[in-house]
């Protein structure tokens, strides 16, 4: 970073000194400047933009990805879900405007991609649980219609979490959620049933 801060030090004394020029001479040596230098140094703009922006949405994406290992979703998981979502929002720009195509392509691989995976799989647990927390509602107020459309609701999460494979069904995660489920769905029973 500091050989990039040098080398833009270097390109700004050289266009204040290209501007004092008049004439041909500023315009020949404006247009080298601009063809020669800028080009590069806006392309490693981009680089270190890019970079920057990548290491924000991946510090991001392991915070959640750590509440998410250990099967916690609550209002701290949802607020880093936004967070990320809000992240990747602000910071896919930065990245699509590197220059070199494999470049663009690694860093969108690296960052913005497992990004995606775990702010779907946040976003799924999210859903599931505020679903569990409406049901729980609604069985506690023997509200059966509500508890069947909840019901319906979560068979259906559940069922596109293992289709999709957006919750391991091996891990913490999915074990805290279903258990949730499970629980409900007993009561949900006994209560629709009697």
């Amino acid at each position: 970073m500091a050989l990039f801060v040098q080398k833009e030090n270097a390109l700004k004394t050289a266009q204040k000194a290209v501007n004092k020029l008049k004439g041909k001479e500023k315009k020949a040596l404006v247009e080298r400047l601009t063809k020669n230098v800028k080009s590069h140094y806006d392309h490693a703009r981009a680089y270190i933009s890019a970079v920057k922006a990548g290491k924000d949405v991946a510090t991001k994406t392991k915070s959640l990805k750590a509440r998410l290992d250990k099967g916690l979703v609550d209002s701290t998981t949802s607020k880093e879900y936004k967070d990320l979502a809000a992240a990747l929002k602000k910071n896919q720009d930065a990245i699509k405007k590197v220059y070199e195509k494999s470049m663009r392509n690694g860093l969108t691989e690296n960052y913005v991609t497992s990004a995606n995976k775990v702010a779907d799989t946040a976003n799924l647990a999210i859903s599931i649980k505020n679903y569990e927390t409406l049901l729980d509602k609604a069985l506690k107020a023997k509200d059966a219609d509500k508890s069947i459309e909840y019901t319906n609701k979560l068979d259906q999460l559940f069922a596109d979490a293992k289709k999709s494979g957006k919750i391991n069904t091996k891990s913490k995660l999915y074990a805290g959620l279903s258990k949730t489920y499970t629980n409900q769905k007993a009561s949900f029973h006994s209560f629709v049933y009697i």
